[in-house]
């Protein structure tokens, strides 16, 4: 039984691993660690005199990403489930502990990281797998109803998921408090989609989308700061040499890229143009040198992902909890790299989101990493049916 609610089929023995899925993911792993190179070489250089040093970290985060991935598909999610509890309070605590002066790594005018010997822990990243198990929870009590909710009963529908849209409020709280605005805003509209997938009424749905967006006009309108990156959003152009310069030179990447690109490790940007050309603006790099033809691909790596857990929604309808792991997975790669190829092509404010399994950075990688095996391990599942 993997929870008291209700009763589930679950096999216990795997079906033949997702070929497809697993070549997509282990490409744009094998993307992301041509292209940390490519774009971090410069800066690099600079920094620690050895264009190598970004480059080898993100090639020792890359095998660390494939043990997480073999975790992920090897894990069983009967005991993943039973456990989610602990873990979740667990992540939360990592997530209050960033807050605190001497453990939390400031950086940047925002604390998001943990401080240890050798390395850095972003929250946000861990506060996904808490997210997921929230998620996961929520589909499984809505599948638990009738398929259409009456629009008149959403009040004993939001009591009923009080538990995990409590969880996810405070975990929202404490990532704006950091500041993380872009994982913030992640979680929110993942939670959305999942609750919309879930049928629920739109009332509710229009209430949370309201309250959403008043919350983010006063935290705009309170600090000047995040005024002038609204108005660089709607006009990089004019303000191309404070905070609009990072999407001017993002948009010129992309303006010079061309079908075909300059070739790998042609790009001009990454020459101290364009800041964290290896993190979340990778994208950019990526259209420069490989062109757009190349950024179309990325952008259906991940618009597979997402296709893929749609594809499986059938096989699991007798097995809820694993429809709503593998939904919440795909739905949340899908989210957040559009968000990131968002901002790069401009349509977006810049939010500070990597590019799953592409960008530079450790807790994103092996986070990124440990949900794709997981994703692999219910999809093998789901191919015994």
């Amino acid at each position: 039984m993997l929870s008291s609610d209700a009763t589930y089929d679950v096999p216990i023995d795997r079906g033949p691993i997702d070929p497809l899925m697993c070549l997509v993911g282990l490409g744009l792993l094998s993307l992301g660690t041509i292209m940390s190179f490519a774009a971090s070489w410069p800066v690099s250089l600079d920094l620690v005199g050895t264009p190598y040093h970004f480059a080898f970290r993100h090639s020792i985060f890359a095998g660390l990403s494939v043990l997480a991935i073999f975790a992920g598909f090897m894990t069983s999610l009967r005991r993943l489930w039973a456990f989610r509890t602990p873990i979740t309070l667990l992540l939360m605590t990592l997530l209050i502990l960033v807050l605190v002066p001497g453990i939390g790594h400031a950086a940047g005018g925002a604390r998001r990281w943990l401080n240890f010997k050798f390395f850095n822990v972003q929250g946000g990243e861990l506060a996904k797998v808490a997210a997921l198990f929230a998620w996961s929870s929520i589909w499984l009590k809505l599948r638990a109803l009738p398929t259409r909710h009456s629009p008149s009963d959403w009040r004993g529908l939001v009591y009923r998921l009080r538990i995990e849209l409590g969880t996810l409020l405070v975990m929202l709280v404490l990532l704006l408090v950091e500041p993380d605005f872009g994982t913030a805003s992640l979680i929110a509209i993942v939670t959305w989609l999942i609750l919309y997938l879930g049928n629920v009424p739109l009332k509710p749905l229009l209430t949370m989308v309201v309250g959403g967006a008043v919350a983010a006009g006063l935290l705009i309108f309170s600090s000047e700061y995040r005024m002038r990156r609204i108005f660089a959003f709607f006009d990089p152009w004019s303000h191309r040499l404070d905070e609009g310069y990072q999407i001017s030179q993002s948009l010129i990447a992309i303006g010079h890229s061309g079908l075909s690109g300059s070739g790998l490790g042609g790009s001009v940007q990454k020459l101290h143009f364009l800041p964290a050309a290896h993190t979340d603006f990778i994208a950019s790099i990526v259209a420069e040198e490989l062109g757009l033809l190349g950024l179309l691909i990325l952008s259906l790596g991940y618009l597979f992902w997402a296709l893929a857990s749609f594809r499986y929604r059938k096989v699991l309808h007798s097995v809820p909890l694993l429809q709503g792991m593998l939904l919440s997975i795909g739905v949340l790669f899908f989210v957040q790299a559009f968000f990131n190829l968002f901002v790069c092509v401009g349509l977006l404010p810049t939010k500070g989101l990597t590019l799953p399994l592409v960008s530079y950075g450790g807790s994103s990688m092996l986070v990124s990493g440990y949900l794709l095996g997981l994703s692999l391990n219910i999809a093998a599942r789901a191919r015994t049916r």
